[in-house]
């Protein structure tokens, strides 16, 4: 079996593809494209890193299990992790500017506890990414904000509601058309993808909406628009159900993105009503979400058990669905 310092490095490497988020910073002007690029090779290592723990874990759980072919993979799957530092070096090398040099040391400091075993490496790596984030412009004070606006804000009415479903107060910031590129731009570089178009941050317990899905909420909630039919429709439906998604993923961080969707769709009546829409309007949102929107979702946002009656039904006694 694998010695217990291998097993704390798995435990440890781990917790590099989940780092969260943390408030702070006001760097208004956005990422360089050095940064940029910086962030992407992070990211990438972040994976590798991931992949690396995941393989290792899953070679000592069927060592454990009495699997002794796999013993000969062993000094394989730990390599990568043992070689924290080095690769941290060659993969990701200095930060270009001082914006993550801070994150970036405490990085190194964390390698070179995970290279000798040493649990401490995990809480370095969680301060690391926290101050690492702490500089993007996800992160940058906003002022509070209610109403129609265009500005970058913290939005009152949808904190209070993403608060009632994460059941503890959390912060839903709306973003301007000039500056969500830039929040987007770094914030896809730093985990890895570019198909953002909300995001939650359970450490922080933000969420980031797009200025499209602010406006459609906007006009549901304070400028009392209700369309009946087509793509305006469908606009409110989804973005009512983007905030209740996002609020599941403050809720759950570990739940999966097609456990995430089915729960925060069984929400949107609820989301609804709390924007100000009566019954059958809040009904009418959440069954054009269900027949619309959510059978054209990517695969990995949708479960054969999110239907009535099954496992992913938050209500099964109840009739109504989603």
């Amino acid at each position: 079996m694998l010695p217990g310092p291998a097993r704390r490095q798995v435990a440890l490497l781990l917790v590099v593809g989940a780092l969260a988020g943390c408030a702070g910073g006001d760097e208004r002007g956005g990422a360089r494209p050095d940064e940029i690029r910086w962030l992407e090779r992070l990211a990438a290592w972040q994976r590798q890193t991931g992949d690396a723990g995941a393989d290792a874990d899953e070679v000592y759980l069927a060592i454990l299990g009495g699997d002794d072919r796999l013993r000969g993979r062993i000094d394989e799957v730990l390599n990568p992790i043992r070689e924290c530092s080095k690769r941290l070096r060659e993969d990701v090398g200095e930060v270009p500017t001082s914006r993550f040099e801070a994150g970036y040391a405490l990085i190194g400091r964390a390698c070179k506890q995970i290279d000798r075993a040493n649990t401490e490496g995990a809480e370095l790596m969680t301060r690391a990414g926290r101050l690492i984030e702490a500089r993007l412009t996800a992160n940058r004070p906003l002022p509070r904000l209610g109403g129609t606006s265009e500005e970058s804000r913290v939005e009152p009415l949808f904190s209070k509601i993403g608060s009632e479903l994460a059941r503890k107060k959390v912060e839903v910031r709306c973003w301007s058309e000039s500056e969500w590129p830039r929040v987007v731009g770094e914030w896809g570089a730093y985990i890895g993808t570019n198909d953002i178009g909300a995001f939650a941050q359970p450490s922080s317990d933000r969420t980031s909406l797009a200025p499209e899905t602010c406006r459609a909420l906007v006009d549901l909630a304070y400028e009392h628009e209700r369309p009946e039919r087509g793509d305006a429709l469908d606009e409110v439906a989804y973005a009512v159900g983007v905030l209740a998604h996002e609020s599941e993923h403050l809720l759950s961080p570990p739940a999966s993105e097609a456990e995430t969707e089915c729960y925060g769709m069984q929400e949107i009546r609820r989301v609804a009503r709390r924007l100000g829409a009566d019954a059958a309007y809040a009904n009418r949102l959440a069954t054009r979400y269900w027949f619309e929107i959510y059978p054209s979702e990517p695969a990995d946002y949708r479960s054969g058990e999110c239907v009535d009656g099954q496992s992913l039904d938050a209500h099964p006694e109840s009739p109504v669905w989603p």
